[in-house]
């Protein structure tokens, strides 16, 4: 077996006056403090969450962290005009959960648990927080080398439908939805290297949903990894998100969101899809370069209209930028287009789930601030993960992939922008200039 050690505390820093915010009922919060718990022997990873139950005077009420700052902390960083008791919920990997009290006091360091944890019997591993039950597409753009077995598209149509998937060939200007998978011809997709006279295809879905619309695409995918299939580096993955459109103040903090983790987003991103480096999924940072961080917040949080945020989130009119917001015009979805194409689960699964979750939670919290200019790339992601996307297993899976990302050489890019490209490749910023 082995065993974790738990700290529990808080530190406490007085505001003055000037700097002190107030209250709804009108007291100045004076009383900065973080509550915590720390990991001080094993892993992280044996906690799925914590949870912080405040004052009944909090609003909201209870918060809730399931990644660990890289030192071992979970922890929350609040204000207050008086002192309570904090009740702090630590919720394990098998479901299993242990509950502290902290009294809050007004001192510099307070530790009131060193807690060892047995867990000789339990099973540690990385689960999914719950995937959020809304609405989404996909469209997988492919290639398949024609065989004896598969001619033609209208044969595998057939063969998706011989899986038990509902699936009919259709115009590429059909942009209705329907019941069925659609395939489509796509011309902007390119053969890969080596293989001249494949199928190029655009695999369509219905509108699915939460959990029950992931095992669609998994159903699907696996249908169509029975052909060999191959995806091409023109080639993307692109997935549409249910939002309210009526809805101003969520759209302008998921566009907020979205701009202030673009150099995250990128350091998951082959070279080839990060910055500005892919013309079907272009920059909107790269493209406000002239505008700080903040002044880009900014100017976001005073639009008042759809179409404002649609004319800054796609200047011209172009839907070709990592965050598509054009089909609000037609349709009440936003499209994320900057994944490059895939045939496998684990990865369009990961990603399904996580722009559910980055688009649920930033319609749900606070509006974001900015960054400030000199915060690091992992500042950044570490940050990502802990106050947007809140899953455990995404956090995993995403480090590992970006970890392999930067090691990524990608000689197109490095052909095109050459050596200062190289360098902001190693660090998951593309060819962001200064």
């Amino acid at each position: 077996g082995h065993e974790l050690v738990l700290d529990v505390g808080q530190t406490y820093t007085r505001l003055n006056t000037a700097t002190g915010k107030r209250a709804r009922t009108g007291q100045l919060k004076l009383h900065q403090w973080m509550l915590y718990v720390k990991v001080k022997q094993g892993s992280p990873k044996a906690i799925h969450s914590v949870s912080f139950k405040l004052h009944e005077t909090f609003s909201p009420r209870q918060y809730v962290k399931s990644v660990a700052t890289p030192d071992g902390y979970f922890a929350t960083t609040q204000t207050s005009y008086g002192f309570f008791q904090a009740s702090v919920k630590v919720i394990f990997q098998d479901g299993i959960s242990k509950t502290f009290k902290h009294d809050l006091e007004q001192r510099k360091y307070v530790s009131t648990s060193n807690e060892r944890i047995q867990l000789r019997d339990r099973i540690v591993v990385a689960r999914h927080s719950a995937t959020p039950e809304r609405n989404f597409g996909v469209e997988f753009e492919l290639t398949l080398q024609p065989n004896n077995r598969i001619r033609d598209l209208d044969d595998l149509v057939t063969h998706i439908n011989q899986c038990g998937i509902a699936c009919r060939r259709t115009r590429y200007s059909d942009k209705e939805p329907t019941p069925y998978w659609k395939v489509l011809v796509d011309s902007s997709i390119s053969c890969p290297r080596g293989s001249s006279g494949c199928l190029t295809f655009e695999l369509v879905s219905p509108i699915l949903k939460g959990s029950e619309g992931l095992q669609e695409v998994s159903k699907c995918l696996h249908a169509i990894n029975q052909l060999d299939p191959q995806a091409s580096k023109s080639a993307g993955f692109h997935v549409h998100i249910e939002v309210d459109r009526h809805d101003v103040v969520s759209l302008k903090k998921i566009l907020q969101q979205f701009i202030k983790y673009e150099k995250v987003f990128d350091s998951l991103m082959p070279p080839s899809r990060r910055a500005d480096a892919n013309k079907y999924c272009k920059s909107l940072r790269k493209h406000y370069h002239y505008m700080t961080s903040k002044a880009i917040n900014t100017a976001i949080a005073n639009m008042s209209s759809i179409d404002e945020l649609m004319d800054f989130a796609n200047p011209q009119q172009s839907r070709y930028f990592k965050l598509n917001l054009q089909p609000l015009d037609r349709q009440p979805t936003i499209e994320f287009r900057q994944h490059p194409s895939t045939y496998t689960y684990k990865k369009a699964g990961a990603w399904i789930r996580l722009l559910l979750h980055f688009v649920e939670n930033s319609s749900k919290f606070d509006k974001p601030a900015s960054f400030k200019e000199n915060t690091s790339p992992q500042k950044e992601f570490d940050r990502f993960f802990q106050w947007v996307i809140k899953d455990r297993w995404l956090f995993d899976f995403y480090a590992e992939r970006r970890k392999k990302m930067l090691r990524k050489n990608d000689n197109e890019t490095s052909q095109t922008h050459g050596s200062a490209c190289c360098q902001g490749c190693s660090s998951g910023e593309g060819c962001w200039s200064k």
